[in-house]
């Protein structure tokens, strides 16, 4: 070999080294990242949550879902026709809540005309 082959393997062996104590640097942080992930699961695992949380709807939400205008919903809110939670001062609809609300009113009686009496229009088919 010459000086330049040998001058290239040297370098190489730096180079080599230098890479490998950076893996190993980088393999201790991912472990230690991994100990800490670890230790935060255990602990969400201990926190008891209910099995399904409420689903809080929007206004707008709301009457996407019952195939109405925003405006209908806000005006059954003021008449107290329609369950309504608050967040705050907004008011905020639980899905179940709702839906059972809307099969609850939605078999509204019928006048003579054959029309819905009722505030309530059937769900929209998707």
């Amino acid at each position: 070999m010459n000086e330049i082959e040998q001058a290239e393997n040297h370098r190489l062996k730096v180079e080599n080294s230098y890479l490998l104590s950076r893996l190993i640097e980088t393999e201790t942080i991912l472990n230690q990242n991994l100990d800490r992930l670890t230790f935060v699961l255990e602990r969400l695992c201990k926190v008891a949550l209910p099995a399904q949380l409420p689903r809080l709807l929007t206004p707008e939400q709301a009457a996407d879902i019952l195939a109405v205008t925003p405006e209908a919903v806000y005006k059954w809110i003021s008449e107290g026709k329609i369950p309504v939670r608050r967040a705050g001062s907004k008011p905020r609809f639980e899905l179940s809540e709702l839906m059972n609300w809307t099969i609850q009113t939605g078999n509204g009686k019928r006048s003579d005309t054959g029309k819905n009496t009722g505030d309530v229009v059937a769900l929209r088919r998707s």
